[in-house]
């Protein structure tokens, strides 16, 4: 019974025993209704995790630099037949950019409508089911980021707002910031 009270309050939750000798005894337990949970990839941007729900992810692939080409002043790659724009994460998030090691470069191709856009993360740890938990509303609006989780090990995982994600690539690539 203590693991149960521990993983009801670790939710949010409480846990109540009323007992009537000779009729018997009532456990109730109450959770939040406002948790939800979600399935996300988790990857590395700027040496830290990060979230991306996979409902507005397409594919992950690990691409050889030496086949990165220029178009309009473009980092792209080809996927499906197509030029694909690729993005840094970490220079979205405005993050300090991680020296790259090794000749590939992952990317996590994001779908927006008829939009794709090739997203460069440091590396992947695999797809996850988080429990999503509301940014405390003293932190006001946080660009880019919808909610906050936790993993396994302890760590505090923000999740990103693919929808809002994109508007920054929008502004990024129209502005004509300097990618990747």
């Amino acid at each position: 019974l203590d693991a149960v009270r521990t993983m009801v309050q670790g939710a949010g939750g409480a846990v109540t025993i009323a007992s009537t000798p000779g009729v018997g005894t009532m456990f109730n337990i109450e959770l939040p209704v406002t948790r939800s949970v979600t399935r996300a990839l988790l990857a590395i941007i700027g040496g830290e995790p990060y979230a991306l729900p996979t409902s507005n992810v397409e594919r992950v692939v690990s691409i050889d630099r030496n086949t990165i080409v220029t178009i309009e002043g473009r980092p792209c790659f080809t996927c499906d037949g197509e030029h694909v724009a690729i993005v840094s994460a970490a220079e979205i998030l405005e993050l300090p950019d991680v020296p790259a090691l090794g000749s590939n470069l992952s990317l996590v191709v994001l779908a927006a409508g008829r939009r794709r856009y090739g997203l460069a993360v440091d590396s992947f740890e695999g797809e996850r089911s988080l429990v999503v938990r509301r940014l405390d509303p003293r932190l006001g609006d946080v660009p880019d980021v919808a909610a906050v989780s936790t993993d396994d090990r302890g760590r505090v995982i923000l999740i990103l707002d693919l929808e809002e994600l994109v508007s920054s690539i929008d502004a990024l690539i129209s502005g004509g910031r300097k990618l990747g």
